[in-house]
Order: structure tokens, then C-alpha cells, then sequence
């Protein structure tokens, strides 16, 4: 999927788009950019979405990325690496496979512990990866 350089936000999850392996954005784009077929906003400050059928078993965050918007479920991703400046989590729905998220050991908002990645301030629940199995 090509987004092209006159769409000015993402207002649509692609959650049904099982077979979407890689988004791709005009250069031209204003407001969004991809990286390795995964959207982003221009400043590559917050993950937009990670395509359902990205086949990649390990996805690195990229380091300028801070918070995650709504990320339907991925069947291939096992491992999630998380830098330290990621503050936030939207919503992962359903990652059944996911079985292992790493944080940076500096990041100073974000744990994870016994299976739930969570906010050290709020220990609010943000995600409980591989539970759903």
C-alpha cells in the first residue's frame, strides 16, 4: 500500500488488512513517513502502524519514536525491542504471538514485569503479551 503525498492524517486502522505486508508513503507527504514498510508520523516520534502481514519475526522501535498509536495483531512478531525514550503505549490488540519485549534498561517511564509491559508511575496494565495463547 502507497499513501500518497495528499493525505494529510491516518484517520483508518488497517486491522482487517491481513495480507498487508508493507506501507509505503510519498516523500512528498507532509505529515507521514515509513521506515522499513512501518508508518510513522513525519517526525518519526510515534509508530502509526505495523502491518498485520509484515512477516518479520523481531521488530527494533526506532530510537526517535516515543509513543505507539493503535497496532492491530501481527502473527509472525515473537520479539519487540523498546527504546528508552518510548513513553506510551495506545493499544496492541491481540498479539498472540508476541512472547518477549525488551526495554532499554534506562527508559525511565515503562517495565515490564511478569508478562505486562506497564507505566512505573501508574502500574496500570498496558499490555499482557503471549496470555492470549
Amino acid at each position: 500500500m502507497t499513501i500518497s503525498k495528499n493525505v494529510k492524517s491516518k484517520n483508518v486502522s488497517f486491522a482487517n488488512a491481513e495480507k498487508l505486508e508493507k506501507i509505503s508513503v510519498s516523500k512528498k507527504n507532509k505529515v507521514l513517513a515509513s521506515k522499513n514498510g512501518v508508518l510513522y508520523n513525519k517526525k518519526m516520534t510515534t509508530l502509526l502502524e505495523y502491518p498485520m502481514g509484515k512477516k518479520n519475526t523481531s521488530f527494533r522501535i526506532p530510537k526517535t519514536v516515543k509513543t505507539m498509536d493503535y497496532v492491530p495483531d501481527n502473527i509472525f512478531m515473537k520479539k519487540l525491542y523498546v527504546p528508552k525514550k518510548f513513553t506510551s503505549v495506545y493499544y496492541m490488540k491481540n498479539w498472540k504471538s508476541l512472547t518477549e519485549i525488551k526495554l532499554e534498561k534506562v527508559n525511565k517511564k515503562l517495565a515490564v514485569k511478569g508478562g505486562v509491559i506497564y507505566n512505573k508511575k501508574h502500574p496500570e496494565w498496558k499490555y499482557d503479551f503471549g496470555k492470549n495463547k
